[in-house]
C-alpha cells in the first residue's frame, strides 16, 4: 500500500530541490556539537520546518556521523488525530516524500504484528504528519533506509512498547548496529492558541517554559525515565508525544544505553521573534 505526502508544501517544502536547499543552509550552520560513542536513538521535532528544521537536522547529521550505515528506522510518532487509542503501524508497501519513496521495513513489520506488539491501522497514519515530516531527514542522510513507522499513544504502557520491540530487534543479531530508534516529538506548546498559559504572556512566559516546563522534560528524556514521562506530560503538558518518547527511551535502555545528549534546544519564538510573545513552541535535539 502507497502513502502519497499529505504535508509537503505546508509543514515542509513541496520539491526535492527546495528540501536540499534547506539541508544545504543547516549544513552551513552546522555547530559541530555532536555525540561521542555510539547512537541507537534519537528525539526530533516534527513542526513546520521552518521552525523546527534545523533542531531535527541535528539530530540525524549526528546520527550519520556515528552510525552512517544504518540500514531502518523505527519511527514512534506522536498523534494528533483523534481516535487512535492503541500502538499502530501502517503494515506494508511505500510512503512518498518530495525525495521519492521511502520503503516500509517489510521482515521487521510483520514480526510486530504478528507478535501483537502494534496493529495495522492505516487510517491514523494518512493525515498525520508526526512522522512524515521527518522521512525526508532519513531519505537525505540514508538513501538506502527503511522505516517502520509506529503512532504511540500517551499511555502508560508506552515504554513496554519500546521494550518489546528493542528485545525484538536486538535478538536479530544483524540488527544490532545498523537499527536506530527515532521519537518524534514537540515540547511545550504555550498560548491561549493552545489554551495553555499558566506563566502569562510576554518574556516571562517564554522564560517559564525554557527554564521549568521544556527544562523538567529534557531533563527526564536525557537520564531516560521512560517510566516518569507519560505522567510527567499529562501533568505539565510539556510534549505531545509522551509515549514515543517513553517508547524511544526504554528502547535505547535495552540497548545498553544510559544517557541522552542534547544537541540542540529552541522555541518557535526564538526563530521567529515577531510580534508579542504569546503563542510558541519549544523543540529539542537529543541522541542517544
Amino acid at each position: 500500500m502507497h502513502r502519497q505526502a499529505a504535508h509537503a508544501g505546508f509543514f515542509y517544502p513541496q520539491t526535492k530541490k527546495q528540501c536540499e536547499i534547506m539541508f544545504e543552509r543547516w549544513k552551513a550552520q552546522q555547530n559541530e556539537i555532536h555525540s561521542d560513542g555510539d547512537i541507537c536513538a534519537g528525539i526530533a521535532p516534527h513542526a513546520g520546518w521552518m521552525f523546527s528544521g534545523y533542531t531535527a537536522y541535528q539530530v540525524f547529521d549526528a546520527l550519520h556521523r556515528v552510525v552512517p550505515d544504518a540500514k531502518t528506522f523505527i519511527v514512534f510518532g506522536a498523534i494528533h488525530i483523534p481516535g487512535v487509542f492503541a500502538p499502530c503501524t501502517w503494515g506494508a508497501g511505500t510512503w512518498n516524500t518530495p525525495l521519492g519513496d521511502i520503503e516500509i521495513a517489510q521482515e521487521i513489520t510483520e514480526q510486530l504484528i504478528e507478535n501483537k506488539i502494534v496493529e495495522v491501522n492505516a487510517n491514523a497514519h494518512m493525515h498525520e504528519h508526526s512522522i512524515e515530516v521527518l522521512l525526508p531527514f532519513i531519505q537525505h542522510f540514508f538513501p538506502q533506509a527503511k522505516f517502520v513507522p509506529i503512532m504511540v499513544p500517551v499511555m502508560s504502557s508506552a515504554n513496554t512498547l519500546g521494550k518489546n520491540i528493542a528485545q525484538l530487534v536486538f535478538g536479530q543479531q544483524e540488527s544490532n548496529n545498523t537499527t536506530i530508534a527515532i521519537c518524534s516529538t514537540d515540547l511545550t506548546h504555550y498560548g491561549s492558541r493552545f489554551g495553555f498559559n499558566p506563566a502569562g504572556s510576554g518574556h516571562k512566559s517564554l522564560e517559564w517554559v525554557k527554564n521549568n516546563n521544556d527544562k523538567r522534560i529534557i531533563d527526564l528524556m536525557l537520564q531516560l525515565q521512560d517510566a516518569k514521562i507519560v505522567e510527567e506530560v499529562q501533568k505539565n503538558q510539556n510534549a505531545c508525544g509522551g509515549g514515543a518518547i517513553a517508547a524511544t527511551l526504554m528502547f535505547a535502555k535495552v540497548a545498553g544505553r544510559s544517557q541522552g545528549k542534547l544537541l540542540h534546544y529552541t522555541t518557535s519564538w526564538d526563530v521567529d521573534p515577531q510580534g508579542e510573545i504569546d503563542n510558541f513552541v519549544g523543540y529539542s535535539g537529543i541522541v542517544i
